[in-house]
């Protein structure tokens, strides 16, 4: 449905996921994890080989009923997880943990489970995934897009509906 909106270049991420309820996951091994109802920010990359692209990666974490793989995969196949906005930018280079780091340190930002997402980190991020129990959903995802420009031109695409 939205995989003609996403380039088929290589790059960085962000799902922005509203949670709708409070919500306890055993995700891989991390174990079994309690998810507080609210918006969360996730950071991805889509470097990989020639298959691993922007277009292939985010609209497989925009379907249902696939096998899980990543820790994000456990949260995004509850019923109560919806992907509201995908924020990207096309890069080779490895910036994921910069973006990470980034939103970490943004105001209001909480890390619920260490280590979701970033156990092959090497840029000291504690999580790529945050937690946003008191933003407002336009004002996350301006301030993520911020965090973008320096890498380059960010663009983002709403998710209205699965």
């Amino acid at each position: 449905m939205y995989k003609s909106r996403f380039p088929n270049n290589p790059g960085v991420y962000t799902l922005v996921i509203e949670l709708a309820e409070v919500t306890t996951l055993q995700i891989g091994m991390l174990g079994v994890q309690r998810f507080p109802e609210g918006h969360y920010t996730y950071v991805g990359s889509a470097l990989g080989e020639r298959s691993t692209t922007l277009r292939n990666r985010v609209q497989r974490h925009l379907t249902r009923g696939k096998r899980k793989h990543w820790h994000i995969d456990y949260l995004l196949e509850t019923d109560v997880s919806r992907v509201k906005a995908v924020l990207f930018t096309e890069t080779s280079d490895t910036i994921e943990c910069s973006i990470s780091t980034a939103i970490e340190r943004l105001e209001g930002a909480e890390i619920v489970v260490k280590g979701f997402g970033s156990s092959d980190c090497h840029g000291g991020c504690q999580s790529h995934l945050c937690f946003f129990p008191q933003t407002e959903f336009h004002d996350l995802v301006g301030r993520i897009a911020s965090i973008y420009r320096p890498f380059g031109t960010p663009r983002h695409v709403e998710i209205k509906k699965l």
